[in-house]
């Protein structure tokens, strides 16, 4: 009779032994080819992705925009305006929703500037969504390393030890015992402060935070502007903003950073006090560009993304990369992240957050071809010559409100992916 296949077929305990020994070596050798041959995945990073903003400081970003739009708000033309841009955003009519005079009221929307109704309605939730991805640890960690939020977590680890350690020696002390393992835990404590202190000792970058939001308008400017109110890239650290987008974004902004630049009285249990998002108002600089990114070529890509080249640049596509595949297809999308790859300097950060599962569709002779974002970006950027590397993903992400939080009318919550890459 045959041998079944894996069987010994005699030899005695050695001879299996063997074979074993070199069905395993088969076995590994097969998962490390497998390995090579796949698609390298993203390393995982070492802190969760995001850091929330505090609801009280969410709540005064809402209140920019029930504050800088109170007029449109109100207005009893509001809803039918909303309407008219949701058929267009609907039916990925970009240019009729934002082009043109949108900065402008029109007969069809009322009273009510196509760009105002937009703001007003759907940027309130994307910027507190953008804020939370901007402040969190594993973008500031490749944008802004020396930020607190980079810190916070090595911080939360020791402290987490050193109250371990205080526990143990807790439960197997009596109490002088324990008074003195508490005082020595504590000027250890301190000699760690100090010496922590001591290696964070380093010039003080007074460089300004660059961010590039192409696509970018009132949400951006005000989910960058929390970046600066949370004190998380070092308090006194200047913001330089430049706003990309084809649509007329120019006053809508202009009125949003007028709002959170400028003091205003608010009453206390001691009387009133003025409070500002962010001052002195020189520390939020705001550039306005109504461009095509897709038309934008080489020599002045390269101008917009770099810079001075005195800092390092985060370039944003927030919910725009999808619409660049549609607007333009896919060989015009593809050239453009072959322009920003040439264009960025090492070192720069780009964040792409979109909605999850978005695809861009192509012809190819008579037939549709649907891609996924997610497997494009990867294709155009980290393929071949590895011009980027990708250091976090999340496919699906939620960003809820609270339910303590204001606002006239009603939001939702929104899901969405990240993706972010470093210029190697």
């Amino acid at each position: 009779m045959g041998k079944l296949k894996g069987t010994t077929g005699g030899g005695g305990p050695k001879a299996a032994k063997a074979q074993a020994a070199a069905h395993k070596q088969k076995v590994q050798k097969a998962a490390i080819m497998a390995k090579l041959a796949a698609p390298e995945a993203p390393e995982e990073p070492d802190v969760v992705q995001v850091t929330e903003l505090s609801n009280p400081l969410r709540q005064t970003l809402l209140n920019v925009y029930s504050d800088t739009l109170a007029t449109t708000l109100a207005s009893s033309d509001l809803h039918d305006a909303l309407q008219i841009l949701k058929k267009a955003l609907f039916e990925r009519d970009f240019s009729a929703a934002f082009g043109g005079d949108a900065d402008k009221a029109t007969e069809s929307t009322g009273n009510i500037a196509p760009l105002d109704a937009y703001a007003a309605r759907w940027s309130p939730t994307r910027a507190l969504c953008y804020g939370s991805v901007l402040v969190s640890a594993v973008v500031q960690e490749h944008w802004n390393p020396g930020s607190k939020t980079a810190k916070v977590g090595a911080d939360k680890g020791d402290e987490d030890a050193d109250e371990k350690a205080n526990e143990d020696a807790d439960k197997n002390a009596n109490k002088d015992v324990k008074d003195d393992a508490k005082e020595d835990a504590s000027k250890d404590a301190s000699k760690d402060t100090v010496d922590d202190a001591s290696d964070d000792e380093s010039p003080v970058d007074d460089s300004p935070l660059r961010m590039v939001a192409i696509g970018g308008g009132a949400a951006e400017v005000v989910a960058f502007a929390a970046l600066l109110a949370s004190g998380m890239p070092c308090e006194h650290r200047t913001g330089d903003l430049v706003l990309v987008d084809s649509g007329p974004w120019a006053s809508v902004v202009g009125r949003l950073q007028t709002t959170m630049t400028t003091p205003v009285a608010v009453s206390t249990l001691d009387g009133e006090e003025e409070r500002v998002l962010v001052s002195p108002a020189e520390r939020l600089a705001v550039d306005v560009r109504q461009l095509d990114i897709l038309k934008v070529g080489d020599e002045d890509m390269a101008k917009l993304i770099a810079g001075d080249g005195s800092t390092t640049t985060l370039v944003t596509l927030f919910f725009t990369l999808n619409e660049l595949f549609t607007a333009g297809g896919l060989g015009a999308a593809a050239t453009f992240l072959l322009r920003l790859t040439n264009a960025a300097p090492s070192g720069t950060v780009l964040l792409v957050v979109d909605s999850p599962g978005s695809y861009a569709e192509t012809a190819v002779g008579s037939q549709a071809k649907r891609y996924p974002m997610k497997w494009l970006l990867d294709r155009f950027l980290t393929k071949d010559d590895g011009a980027w590397s990708k250091v976090y993903e999340d496919d699906s992400s939620w960003f809820r409100l609270t339910s303590a939080l204001t606002y006239p009318i009603r939001l939702e919550d929104m899901r969405y992916q990240t993706h972010l890459y470093v210029k190697l």
